[in-house]
């Protein structure tokens, strides 16, 4: 299928008070660590299965973007690494992750911009040597 491969990541700080969902390339190795400086945070770590549920609406494994439509998700943080956000299109579960659309860079925008998110383009810091 065209379009970038992806992997979501869905993160909370120190005291689960901000969460994250930080979208990558499907081969990114991601270092958490070097992630807190970058977006700004106290320690990062997964959420639970329970948060997945309740912010995005899915079970483990099928983070996506569009869970960002769901009602309990709408204070969360999203960051896009920025060679990702270079491609033309992005693949994307539909909320569960035995399926996949393909959708245009322009039509992310404007889901982002519908569901009432901002987000910010990053350069996602890579784990090396492992």
């Amino acid at each position: 299928m065209p379009g970038a491969h992806t992997k979501n990541l869905f993160l909370r700080d120190r005291k689960g008070t901000r969460h994250l969902l930080v979208v990558v390339g499907y081969e990114k190795k991601v270092d958490l660590k070097k992630l807190v400086d970058v977006c700004g945070v106290d320690k990062l770590s997964f959420a639970s299965p329970e948060r997945l549920i309740k912010y995005l609406g899915v079970e483990p494994g099928s983070a996506t973007l569009l869970g960002l439509a769901t009602e309990g998700a709408k204070d969360i943080e999203v960051f896009i690494d920025e060679e990702l956000w270079k491609a033309d299109a992005l693949l994307c579960h539909p909320l569960v992750n035995t399926a996949t659309l393909v959708i245009s860079h322009e039509d992310i925008e404007k889901f982002l911009q519908a569901t009432g998110h901002t987000w910010k383009v990053i350069e996602v810091p890579e784990r090396v040597g492992e």
